[in-house]
Protein backbone atom coordinates (compact mmCIF):
# COMPACT_ATOMS: atom_id res chain seq x y z
CA UNK A 1 0.00 0.00 0.00
CA UNK A 2 2.91 2.83 0.90
CA UNK A 3 4.80 1.73 -2.39
CA UNK A 4 1.66 2.43 -4.33
CA UNK A 5 0.76 5.74 -2.82
CA UNK A 6 4.49 6.31 -3.50
CA UNK A 7 4.09 5.95 -7.17
CA UNK A 8 1.06 7.96 -7.02
CA UNK A 9 2.16 10.86 -5.59
CA UNK A 10 5.00 10.90 -8.16
CA UNK A 11 2.87 10.87 -11.04
CA UNK A 12 1.46 13.74 -9.24
CA UNK A 13 4.25 15.54 -8.63
CA UNK A 14 2.95 17.97 -5.51
CA UNK A 15 -0.81 17.66 -6.83
CA UNK A 16 -2.76 15.10 -4.51
CA UNK A 17 -3.33 11.63 -5.54
CA UNK A 18 -6.78 9.84 -5.72
CA UNK A 19 -6.19 6.40 -6.57
CA UNK A 20 -3.93 5.79 -10.23
CA UNK A 21 -7.03 7.59 -12.07
CA UNK A 22 -6.44 11.65 -11.08
CA UNK A 23 -4.48 13.88 -9.16
CA UNK A 24 -6.25 17.17 -7.63
CA UNK A 25 -4.86 20.56 -6.88
CA UNK A 26 -6.29 23.21 -5.01
CA UNK A 27 -5.86 27.15 -5.93
CA UNK A 28 -6.89 29.32 -3.06
CA UNK A 29 -8.37 32.06 -5.48
CA UNK A 30 -11.79 33.94 -5.42
CA UNK A 31 -13.40 33.82 -8.85
CA UNK A 32 -16.81 33.23 -10.77
CA UNK A 33 -17.27 29.66 -12.71
CA UNK A 34 -16.01 31.61 -15.82
CA UNK A 35 -12.46 33.18 -14.58
CA UNK A 36 -12.21 29.66 -12.54
CA UNK A 37 -12.18 27.15 -15.70
CA UNK A 38 -10.02 30.19 -17.90
CA UNK A 39 -7.55 30.20 -15.34
CA UNK A 40 -7.13 26.44 -14.92
CA UNK A 41 -7.15 25.79 -18.32
CA UNK A 42 -4.19 28.59 -18.40
CA UNK A 43 -2.28 27.13 -15.23
CA UNK A 44 -2.19 23.86 -16.54
CA UNK A 45 -3.54 22.74 -20.06
CA UNK A 46 -4.78 19.25 -19.48
CA UNK A 47 -6.42 20.24 -16.08
CA UNK A 48 -10.06 21.01 -15.47
CA UNK A 49 -12.34 21.77 -12.80
CA UNK A 50 -13.40 19.20 -10.48
CA UNK A 51 -16.04 16.15 -11.64
CA UNK A 52 -17.11 13.47 -8.90
CA UNK A 53 -17.75 9.90 -10.15
CA UNK A 54 -18.40 7.60 -7.25
CA UNK A 55 -19.45 7.76 -3.40
CA UNK A 56 -15.77 6.54 -2.58
CA UNK A 57 -14.30 10.02 -4.67
CA UNK A 58 -16.52 12.38 -2.81
CA UNK A 59 -15.63 11.26 0.60
CA UNK A 60 -11.80 11.61 -0.31
CA UNK A 61 -12.11 15.11 -1.77
CA UNK A 62 -14.23 16.07 1.03
CA UNK A 63 -11.91 14.95 3.70
CA UNK A 64 -8.88 16.86 1.27
CA UNK A 65 -11.01 19.77 1.53
CA UNK A 66 -12.24 19.55 4.80
CA UNK A 67 -7.96 21.59 5.53
CA UNK A 68 -9.27 24.26 3.36
CA UNK A 69 -12.32 25.25 5.94
CA UNK A 70 -10.70 28.46 7.08
CA UNK A 71 -10.59 30.10 3.69
CA UNK A 72 -13.30 28.87 2.24
CA UNK A 73 -17.07 27.20 2.27
CA UNK A 74 -17.94 26.04 -1.12
CA UNK A 75 -15.54 25.85 -4.37
CA UNK A 76 -16.46 25.54 -8.12
CA UNK A 77 -16.41 22.26 -10.24
CA UNK A 78 -16.73 21.07 -13.68
CA UNK A 79 -19.79 19.09 -13.27
CA UNK A 80 -22.94 19.80 -15.40
CA UNK A 81 -26.07 21.69 -13.66
CA UNK A 82 -28.42 18.29 -14.51
CA UNK A 83 -29.18 14.92 -12.89
CA UNK A 84 -27.48 12.45 -14.54
CA UNK A 85 -27.51 8.67 -14.79
CA UNK A 86 -24.44 8.21 -12.73
CA UNK A 87 -23.20 9.54 -9.53
CA UNK A 88 -24.55 12.59 -7.80
CA UNK A 89 -24.58 14.49 -4.31
CA UNK A 90 -27.41 17.26 -4.57
CA UNK A 91 -28.35 19.23 -1.21
CA UNK A 92 -31.59 18.27 -2.58
CA UNK A 93 -31.72 15.20 -4.21
CA UNK A 94 -31.72 17.60 -7.59
CA UNK A 95 -30.37 20.44 -9.14
CA UNK A 96 -31.69 23.92 -8.75
CA UNK A 97 -32.60 25.94 -11.60
CA UNK A 98 -34.00 29.00 -9.99
CA UNK A 99 -34.42 31.01 -12.77
CA UNK A 100 -34.48 30.64 -17.16
CA UNK A 101 -32.43 34.30 -17.28
CA UNK A 102 -29.00 32.88 -15.33
CA UNK A 103 -26.58 29.61 -15.97
CA UNK A 104 -26.27 28.24 -13.34
CA UNK A 105 -23.10 25.98 -12.14
CA UNK A 106 -22.22 23.72 -9.48
CA UNK A 107 -20.39 24.43 -6.46
CA UNK A 108 -19.71 21.71 -3.68
CA UNK A 109 -19.82 22.71 0.04
CA UNK A 110 -16.76 21.65 2.15
CA UNK A 111 -18.07 22.63 5.72
CA UNK A 112 -20.45 21.10 8.48
CA UNK A 113 -23.26 18.64 7.89
CA UNK A 114 -23.59 19.59 4.40
CA UNK A 115 -19.65 18.97 3.63
CA UNK A 116 -19.64 17.19 0.08
CA UNK A 117 -23.47 18.34 -1.06
CA UNK A 118 -23.56 19.83 -4.59
CA UNK A 119 -25.76 23.15 -4.87
CA UNK A 120 -26.66 25.21 -8.16
CA UNK A 121 -25.38 28.27 -7.75
CA UNK A 122 -25.29 31.24 -10.67
CA UNK A 123 -22.25 31.29 -12.40
CA UNK A 124 -21.46 34.49 -11.66
CA UNK A 125 -21.15 34.79 -8.17
CA UNK A 126 -17.61 34.09 -6.62
CA UNK A 127 -16.43 31.06 -4.82
CA UNK A 128 -13.26 31.35 -2.82
CA UNK A 129 -11.31 28.17 -3.86
CA UNK A 130 -10.86 26.64 -7.30
CA UNK A 131 -10.72 22.60 -7.07
CA UNK A 132 -8.87 21.22 -10.33
CA UNK A 133 -8.22 18.41 -11.55
CA UNK A 134 -5.93 16.64 -14.40
CA UNK A 135 -6.05 12.97 -15.28
CA UNK A 136 -3.23 10.77 -15.50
Amino acid sequence: MVNSLAIDMNLCDDWIPYKKEKCFKVIENRANNTVAQSKCAQLYPNASLITIGSADEQAFVTKFLSYYITVADRVWTGMANTKGSGYSNWVDDFPNKRSVLYEYCVQMSIIGNFAGKWYSEMCAQRALVELLMIKD
